[in-house]
């Protein structure tokens, strides 16, 4: 058993325990914190049962890992101090252009999307190794950055993938919204499910 490993435990169970103590509650950053612990705590199992794979372990790694997450969670332990939890209202217009931008985003890539769908289904059907095979070639396609060279499809390729998980987010926030626009939240929900389809 790597004592590195260990002692990364340690540390995130030490900042853990120190910050419960202090405040008496966890709250967003000891929920974080915590489950640094559960992944700390899990990568000393990983290395006892697979410990040939991580024959080059060195204290450096562990020491830049843990002091950048700690840097990176300072933002939340100063939200957390503030005791700040309103909501701040963003205007609905903004929603309004980035679910726009995305709908018409996802108009444009439509057609070219149901033709790969289909030549998906097409070469998984075709033989035993279809799904090897389109594995395969999307691995390529991606590796390549097609969209980079695909024109005004590619463009708006980009920018629906930038703005998906935004929509998403903004989405759940717009259902809190007394009003709210039915048609708008169908082609949103039609978008997202056409999402689960191509991943698929």
């Amino acid at each position: 058993m790597n004592i590195l490993t260990i002692v990364y435990f340690v540390a995130w169970l030490s900042v853990f325990v120190h910050y419960v103590r202090k405040h008496n509650n966890i709250k967003a950053y000891g929920t974080i914190v915590l489950s640094y612990v559960i992944y700390s705590f899990l990568s000393i199992i990983d290395y006892s049962t697979h410990a040939e794979k991580y024959d080059n372990i060195t204290f450096f790694p562990f020491v830049y890992l843990f002091v950048l997450l700690i840097i990176a969670l300072i933002p939340i332990k100063k939200y957390d101090d503030s005791g700040n939890l309103r909501l701040q209202r963003i205007n609905p217009m903004v929603l309004y252009i980035v679910f726009s931008l995305f709908l018409i985003s996802t108009l444009v890539v439509l057609p070219s999307a149901i033709n790969r769908i289909q030549h998906a289904w097409e070469t998984i059907l075709a033989s035993d190794d279809g799904a090897s095979e389109l594995y395969t070639e999307m691995h390529l396609r991606d590796s390549i950055n097609a969209n980079r060279n695909a024109g005004i499809w590619g463009f708006f390729n980009i920018v629906r993938y930038l703005l998906f998980e935004i929509c998403v987010f903004c989405f759940f926030y717009y259902l809190t919204f007394p009003k709210r626009n039915k048609i708008l939240i169908a082609l949103l929900l039609g978008s997202f499910f056409f999402d689960i389809i191509i991943y698929f």
